[in-house]
């Protein structure tokens, strides 16, 4: 397949992504100035502390089974039967993980109290749900079913957000309502993904597919480290301004950290497009040429998309969030970082092609460390902007070390003179913006 076949077949995969995703997002934005009104800032802290939570389990209970399916996907020795049997097999696995590790963080939070036991309870039957959503969605995503993989992620993730709305509107302005309904939402999106691959389900194996599940499972599991080393990566800032400030700035940073992460709708629109395509054809010159374009071009709009933040946050505030108008800097500073967070999903595929996957964790924890580092010498006389600017170098040497060592295992050319360029125009203007002379 050429190359111009590979973007049309990748913008047309991103289309059907795009009307779902669009819904999805649109619903989400609308959602925000409600919760926010409704919602104290702590509350909203709690809240953003137990979705967090929330994707460590999932995470952890994915046990990097949705990378994995690329793998298998691009692996032209696999037949139908097989992927059935793997599918059938991680569906099985994941359910049963999710109940161990559930029960366990039930039990730790009866020991530690961090949140009301309740609440956590149906924290973790969603959780639960959603794992066994996300993982039908990636093996129908990299079978090229975007159709299905698209209206499943829709009507989950918008009922899901409807019923938790009307749920604190009309009875109470709770965490636990709210929650309530994002877990009515998680069974009605597992119904429809069950009944869209009852016919890839199986009941009986074939012969050798344990001994193949194990394998697939130690080849998936390295995921899993680095997938939860991004999260600690978002979660410790958290810690730190609870531990150094408070619960009233937790509830400001989360609410413009989430508001930066729609911006990470384009990067997710073109990654669920694209990757696929990518990864099918990455031993093909075009292949590998789109693979490159798509990660340099990226990296050349971060500086214009950083500039349209820069003038439209406090006008994103002021729509989405009153109460916290002032942010308006913090704002665009996280966009910028979320960004180059964002467009490591579209480079580092050495890593997988060449099966080289435990650098991956390495990676992330240096990444962990030096955002913990700096964070915690910035907080006590910057605040939550200290956080901010730490999060965001520890982003840009993630994407830098991650791209190098992947492109000395499977080149694929990318611009590391335009990353350089990019990431240090952004990096000093944020230091200029809220550390050395902030408005």
């Amino acid at each position: 397949m050429g190359l111009r076949k590979l973007v049309l077949k990748g913008l047309k995969d991103s289309t059907y992504y795009l009307f779902g995703d669009t819904g999805v997002k649109l619903i989400r934005v609308f959602a925000l100035p409600v919760i926010t009104s409704l919602l104290t800032v702590e509350e909203f802290g709690q809240y953003d502390l137990l979705l967090l939570s929330s994707a460590i389990i999932e995470i952890t209970i994915g046990f990097g089974l949705d990378s994995g399916f690329a793998v298998l996907v691009a692996d032209k020795n696999n037949k139908s039967r097989d992927l059935r049997s793997m599918f059938t097999l991680s569906m099985c696995f994941v359910a049963l993980l999710g109940t161990v590790v559930g029960g366990i963080a039930i039990l730790l939070n009866n020991t530690f109290d961090w949140f009301s036991q309740n609440t956590l309870l149906l924290v973790v039957f969603y959780t639960v749900f959603i794992s066994l959503s996300r993982l039908i969605f990636n093996f129908l995503r990299w079978n090229e079913e975007a159709k299905k993989a698209a209206m499943a992620n829709f009507v989950g993730s918008v009922s899901g957000t409807l019923a938790g709305l009307a749920l604190i509107f009309w009875l109470d302005s709770t965490v636990f309502l709210l929650i309530t309904g994002l877990l009515l939402g998680s069974v009605l999106a597992l119904a429809i993904n069950l009944v869209l691959v009852r016919n890839i389900l199986v009941t009986r194996f074939e012969p050798g597919a344990l001994k193949a599940f194990k394998a697939y499972l130690l080849h998936s599991f390295p995921f899993v480290p680095s997938y939860l080393m991004n999260y600690f990566l978002k979660s410790s800032d958290r810690w730190l301004i609870v531990s150094f400030i408070g619960l009233q700035a937790l509830g400001e940073y989360a609410v413009i950290s989430r508001i930066s992460q729609l911006v990470l709708f384009g990067v997710n629109l073109f990654g669920k497009g694209f990757l696929p395509i990518m990864f099918k054809n990455y031993t093909s010159p075009d292949g590998r040429r789109l693979i490159k374009k798509v990660y340099d071009y990226f990296n050349l709009l971060i500086i214009p998309f950083i500039c349209l933040a820069f003038f439209f946050s406090p006008l994103i505030l002021q729509l989405f969030a009153e109460d916290y108008e002032h942010l308006s800097l913090q704002l665009t500073v996280m966009i910028g970082a979320n960004l180059v967070i964002g467009g490591m999903s579209l480079s580092g595929f050495g890593f997988t092609i060449m099966k080289r996957t435990i650098w991956i964790p390495m990676i992330t924890g240096a990444s962990i460390l030096i955002n913990v580092i700096i964070s915690y010498f910035l907080i006590v006389d910057f605040g939550i902007n200290g956080v901010i600017v730490g999060t965001l170098i520890a982003a840009v040497v993630t994407a830098l070390i991650r791209t190098w060592i992947s492109e000395n295992m499977y080149k694929f050319g990318y611009s590391f003179r335009l990353m350089a360029m990019i990431f240090t125009l952004l990096t000093g203007a944020s230091l200029y913006l809220i550390l050395i002379n902030p408005v």
